[in-house]
């Protein structure tokens, strides 16, 4: 161990005989959580979460660079709870499909993208049964979309898309329609699954409060995204960079060390 990692160590150890029970009990849960999670350095595919965001950090990981990027136990704390909250809702969703309350779950097979050339659906996945995981390689060269939304619906003789949301008060009181980001996630499940409504459903984790939100998705929307995984797939086909683009996660971005030098 050189000088400074042991200097590191030592400060460590002397700030943990500092602690009280119960400040350790919770960190080693919090140790437990950041040890366990996994670090994916690059990706193969589009992704609903990741699409529409820096195209150049998006051409970074799909040219599969590693990220610089450090976990925090509060993060994954939030993703969990949330995919707790996931499963709690697809749950209740599974018990109405069989009782008389109006909401329907659609059969993968009357999905209109069912069946179609270049459209994979991956039935063994370890999520929720409602959840229909797939790959789609109609709408590019070679980066194929891999996505997987949380239901599918029919309700009042409407066919939709079910996404959850979980958000903070603060964000919930101010919600007066779905999040820039999450409009744009469902974008690209409509071009996929060729259903072009989505019902967004927000949960306040603070009141257990929810907001509902049927968007209805244009062609000029569709076009939007088909032209953006167009151009990006291009620019790491030709190893072209991509200019850069305004975004909010700039500070934290596993590439900023990289993109800075561009």
């Amino acid at each position: 161990m050189g000088l400074k990692n042991l200097a590191k160590q030592i400060k460590k150890d002397q700030k943990n005989l500092s602690r009280t029970k119960e400040e350790l009990f919770i960190l080693a849960i919090d140790n437990y959580l950041v040890k366990s999670t996994k670090v994916f350095s690059g990706i193969n595919s589009f992704q609903p979460s990741s699409y529409h965001r820096c195209q150049r950090s998006l051409f970074y990981a799909l040219k599969g660079l590693e990220e610089t990027k450090k976990i925090y136990p509060r993060g994954q704390r939030t993703l969990q709870v949330g995919s707790t909250l996931h499963n709690w809702i697809q749950d209740m969703l599974i018990s109405i499909n069989t009782k008389n309350y109006g909401i329907k779950l659609l059969p993968i097979q009357e999905i209109p993208f069912y069946g179609k050339d270049g459209v994979e659906i991956i039935k063994n996945h370890k999520s929720n049964p409602i959840e229909v995981k797939f790959k789609d390689k109609r709408w590019t060269k070679e980066i194929p979309i891999s996505a997987m939304v949380d239901g599918v619906l029919e309700f009042m003789n409407i066919q939709m898309l079910f996404e959850f949301k979980t958000i903070n008060t603060d964000d919930f009181k101010s919600l007066i329609e779905p999040l820039n980001d999450h409009i744009k996630q469902g974008a690209l499940y409509a071009l996929c699954t060729e259903i072009k409504k989505v019902m967004f459903l927000y949960l306040d984790k603070n009141t257990s409060h929810l907001k509902a939100y049927l968007v209805e998705y244009t062609d000029s929307q569709i076009d939007w995204v088909k032209e953006r995984l167009i151009y990006i797939e291009d620019c790491v086909l030709n190893d072209i960079i991509p200019e850069k683009e305004a975004d909010q996660n700039c500070k934290w971005c596993g590439y900023k060390s990289i993109c800075e030098g561009k």
